[in-house]
């Protein structure tokens, strides 16, 4: 038998094995051999391959009785009522497997969002790093993850006797299956629908592009739910395909046919190949960036970079932990992928442990923005006589709108006037960039919210940092807020120092001068008077002093008026 034939033998192999661990998985041989009933032709075709249509056939009715069997109250549902079920089933199902002690719980844990888009089970501190880091698109399933996954499955359908139409109706019968077991996110579904236009395009013979193939999807997922454009991860993924066909695509194709030599080529697209996708995605995305996450971070694409490699290699060797049923095998595929698993655990956290350079909301000029933008896409369109100088424009025009983003925010800083505060969460108020007040004991989550807040805001850096409550319950929170944005001097209360001093060498870590307020002090912030009352210290040496009344009272009024309140 030729390469082709054991190909196909050992993929439905692989769908058999994987029908029996979980019988509501027939649905994807049935959907294959239905595909082929439309291709094979017995009379004209020779006896193996009607053999193999035989074993096809009788392999999918045997799965599928035994799935009917398992499931007999819902034999009258519809297969469109179905299909949700019999996926979470198997998603519920590939998920336990990797519930296993030789990959250790980090490992387990990574494959099921990498796989599966299970990202809550990963810790909150671990999704919280990759997002500071830039590189929290890692951990949600889109066109990266189907793009990785579905390379070697396009190689083996390429072994198929079959048309070009055939070939792809079984890699788009996969990436819709798959679609449904990692449970239809929005990312991934526009993936799946690109994958879909795309290859039904080629198929037709008509030439298309990526851009247009694009479009055509967003129109199509647009007249069957409009909500899904109205997602961020949607934009997200969408914004990050169109900067690939109009930037990544045409730079790649003009530093191709700069190099000569096909081997020297081949190496150098290798290295440059991932550099200009992610520079190009960065791009296009910062707009989306700043007004999701208020925060953009300047060596994201370094960390792309290095995020590549690992990642890929933790997919393939997941893919074929999951499918795998031999127990040798499984164990010794579960030591690499317990040392990938724990750098990809380690390194961010690491990493995201230092403050990070990023552009924050409000540094940015638009108008310059868009234009060098849309003069950049200009200049690499392939008819384009005038490349470099239109090159150098839209470099000069990006450059312009960062200069010019960060004189208004500078112009807006010092303009003077009464800014009023801001309530960013429960317990936090921010006067400006003059002053932050904590006024409650506050939580991880709290934190973040304020923290993004914050970035929105345009502010990486306070000058004071007021903490009020004399005991926390867990400096979490306050750890977190010292973390993310850089403070110059921190004001608390006596008691505080007595109760946690871990917290005082967490702020003195930070580089944050700590001073402890013994009497009332008053400073300006934004146009108010912040009034910062300090409690009886030292205590007297009959009675203590209730909680309440250690901590520090906060009475803000405007500037130059009697009128007071107090936060």
């Amino acid at each position: 038998m030729t390469a082709g034939r054991w190909m196909m033998l050992v993929w439905w192999a692989v769908f058999f094995v994987s029908g029996i661990a979980s019988c509501p998985g027939s649905i994807i041989p049935s959907l294959m051999v239905f595909l082929f009933m439309l291709r094979f032709r017995p009379v004209r075709t020779e006896t193996w391959r009607l053999a193999f249509f035989v074993l096809c056939v009788s392999t999918s009715l045997v799965i599928s009785t035994a799935a009917l069997r398992q499931d007999r109250n819902d034999i009258d549902g519809a297969l469109a009522r179905r299909a949700p079920v019999i996926a979470a089933d198997v998603r519920e199902r590939l998920i336990a497997s990797l519930d296993d002690p030789c990959l250790g719980a980090k490992g387990g844990d990574l494959l099921a969002a990498l796989l599966f888009g299970a990202r809550e089970r990963l810790d909150r501190g671990l999704r919280e790093a990759y997002g500071y880091l830039g590189i929290a698109h890692f951990l949600a399933l889109s066109g990266l993850h189907l793009g990785i996954l579905m390379l070697p499955l396009m190689w083996a359908v390429s072994f198929l006797p079959f048309g070009t139409a055939a070939k792809s109706a079984v890699v788009l019968a996969v990436i819709v299956s798959y679609s449904l077991v990692a449970g239809m996110p929005p990312s991934l579904v526009r993936a799946a629908a690109l994958a879909a236009v795309f290859m039904l395009e080629r198929s037709s013979g008509r030439k298309t592009t990526l851009a247009r193939s694009l479009l055509l999807a967003l129109l199509a997922l647009a007249l069957i739910d409009e909500r899904l454009l109205l997602d961020g991860g949607f934009q997200l993924s969408c914004t990050a395909v169109f900067a690939i066909a109009l930037v990544g695509i045409p730079l790649l194709r003009i530093i191709r046919s700069t190099i000569l030599g096909k081997r020297a080529k081949g190496i150098a697209m290798l290295f440059v190949s991932p550099l200009v996708i992610t520079v190009s995605v960065n791009i296009f995305a910062l707009p989306l960036l700043l007004s999701f996450f208020g925060r953009a971070p300047l060596l994201a694409p370094v960390y792309n970079l290095l995020m590549v490699l690992p990642v890929t290699l933790l997919l393939y060797l997941g893919l074929a932990y999951a499918v795998l049923p031999f127990g040798c095998a499984r164990r010794i595929i579960s030591l690499p992928i317990g040392m990938i698993s724990n750098a990809l655990w380690h390194f961010p956290l690491k990493l995201a442990g230092h403050r990070q350079p990023a552009l924050l909301a409000g540094g940015v000029c638009w108008p310059l923005y868009a234009a060098g933008v849309a003069i950049l896409v200009f200049a690499l369109r392939r008819e384009n006589g005038r490349r470099g100088i239109c090159a150098c424009s839209a470099l000069i025009l990006l450059f312009a709108s960062f200069v010019a983003g960060e004189g208004m925010r500078h112009r807006s800083a010092g303009s003077g006037g009464i800014a009023e505060p801001r309530e960013i969460s429960r317990h936090t108020m921010l006067y400006t960039d003059r002053l932050l007040v904590i006024d409650e004991d506050i939580g991880r989550w709290e934190a973040e919210t304020a923290v993004r807040t914050i970035w929105k805001a345009g502010i990486g850096r306070i000058e004071r940092l007021v903490i009020s409550p004399a005991r926390l319950g867990g400096r979490g929170g306050v750890a977190y807020i010292v973390s993310r944005i850089e403070f110059e001097k921190a004001l608390c209360s006596p008691y505080l120092a007595l109760h946690d001093g871990g917290l005082m060498k967490i702020l003195r870590a930070r580089g944050i001068e700590t001073s402890f307020v013994e009497k009332t002090d008053s400073l300006m912030a934004g146009g108010w008077k912040i009034c910062i009352i300090a409690p009886l210290y030292p205590p007297p040496p009959s009675e203590p002093v209730p909680v309440e009344r250690a901590c520090l009272r906060i009475v803000a009024s405007p500037a130059g008026t009697a009128g007071q309140f107090e936060n």
